[in-house]
Formats: C-alpha cells, sequence, structure tokens
C-alpha cells in the first residue's frame, strides 16, 4: 500500500513539474520556462560566442477577436497558433507564450536572415491558416519582430529590440516582419 502511495505521489511530481514550465492552454513553454532557456542560451554566448536570435509573435487584432466571437474561440486559435510555431521550429528551438496573445521563440546559431525568414514563414503559415467558426472564415494575422544577439550589448537589449520591432512592424501596418538593423 505505502509503495503504490509513494509512486503516485512521484507520478504527481513529476506531472507537476511538467505544468510549472509548460502554458497550461498552448503546450509551449511559459514564461518561467523561457526565462531558464533565455538563460541557458546566454551563458553559452558569453562562454563560447554561440549567437542566438529572437523572434517575439503577436497576433494582430486579437481583443477584438476575443470580444466578438468570445474567449473560447480565442482560446482555440491560441492553442492552434502554438501547435503551428511547434511544427515550424526545429527540436533546439525553443517556443513559449510570453503573455496574452504574445510568442516569443529562441532561435539557436540563428543568425539574423534566417531568424526573419523564420519569422516570414511563421506570419505566412499563421495568415494562410483556414480558422474557421459558425463555417466563416476568421482571418488571423501576426506581426514579428527579429534581433540577434551579437548585434547588442546583453540579452536584456537584445530582447528588448525584439520587442521594439515588433511594435513597429504593427505600427508599420501590422502582418509583417521587422527585424533589427544588423
Amino acid at each position: 500500500k505505502l509503495h503504490s502511495r509513494i509512486k503516485k505521489l512521484e507520478n504527481a511530481l513529476v506531472n507537476a513539474r511538467l505544468e510549472s514550465k509548460e502554458d497550461f492552454l498552448t503546450h509551449v513553454s511559459n514564461k518561467r520556462a523561457l526565462s531558464e532557456e533565455l538563460k541557458r542560451v546566454e551563458e553559452g554566448y558569453v562562454r563560447y560566442k554561440i549567437d542566438y536570435s529572437i523572434c517575439f509573435i503577436d497576433l494582430d487584432h486579437f481583443k477584438t477577436v476575443n470580444d466578438t466571437l468570445g474567449h473560447e474561440v480565442g482560446d482555440v486559435i491560441l492553442k492552434t497558433i502554438g501547435k503551428i510555431l511547434q511544427k515550424l521550429t526545429r527540436q533546439v528551438d525553443i517556443v513559449g507564450r510570453y503573455g496574452g496573445e504574445e510568442f516569443l521563440v529562441i532561435l539557436p546559431s540563428t543568425p539574423l536572415a534566417q531568424g526573419v525568414a523564420f519569422a516570414q514563414k511563421v506570419r505566412q503559415s499563421i495568415e494562410k491558416f483556414k480558422f474557421i467558426y459558425k463555417n466563416e472564415r476568421i482571418l488571423v494575422t501576426a506581426s514579428c519582430g527579429v534581433s540577434e544577439r551579437k548585434n547588442h550589448q546583453n540579452q536584456d537589449e537584445t530582447i528588448q529590440a525584439a520587442d521594439k520591432m515588433l511594435y513597429e512592424a504593427k505600427s508599420a501596418g501590422r502582418n509583417q516582419v521587422k527585424p533589427t538593423a544588423g
């Protein structure tokens, strides 16, 4: 009996550890796990000069989807975006939900041009995906900002630069990718 109870507790602990690093809705990394991975890739950059790129992805006008169609529809779209991102990334890439409808992808050993190509592929895949609700297509688009670590003083500047470029993409009309100047 005691052995069975211990086994159940061990399994519950394994599940709790997984849940503490995975976004419950999209099944990609959560912000805590992203933070750990960012720390790890930064250590690789500092120690071995292994460069990486950061890609911020934000769904355009997503609040309107939630307000007009409901949060259940919004949740289905977010889950689907998580699957699209996982499908488009390599095993070494880290995909996470940064918050709300914003995702962050860490692209190890990826120069800016390849990061931009990845972001374009993501943007196009989201735009082409046929989200259907009550027999009507919901057009979903995304804006992306991309930066490369070697072009910045530190990791925080790299993240801020990608975030700034994301907002420039939104300001410039949305549904586009903006890279930092290399």
